[in-house]
């Protein structure tokens, strides 16, 4: 994690790229969708490039069928490579090969 006034520019840009989204969000739906018909055609071409980011995003974090470079899938049982974020995040969620859970009670 950044630290000092490192963190402070990341917080910065974050902050800014967030507000600017979400301007252009409404700048883009004033501009593009003035009736009906326009307001669906902008909603459709929306949902397909959200579709193709997250296929994007899944390919290259190599989950699923549909993995970069002919990796395994990590369904369960599958064999996950050491450098993938799946890899990271169970070794994160994991302490000497148990999982960390918390004790909420009984339902019963």
């Amino acid at each position: 994690h950044e630290q000092g006034r490192a963190k402070e520019a990341v917080n910065a840009i974050w902050n800014t790229m967030w507000e600017a989204g979400g301007s252009i969000g409404f700048l883009l739906g004033g501009l593009l969708a003035e009736d009906y018909a326009k307001q669906l055609q902008l909603f459709g071409s929306y949902t397909i490039c959200c579709s193709a980011s997250a296929l994007a995003m899944m390919m290259l974090a190599g989950v699923g069928w549909f993995c970069v470079g002919g990796k395994e899938s990590h369904r369960e049982g599958a064999p996950m490579s050491k450098d993938s974020p799946l890899a990271a995040m169970k070794d994160s969620l994991t302490a000497a090969g148990t999982v960390r859970h918390k004790d909420y009670g009984s339902a019963s």
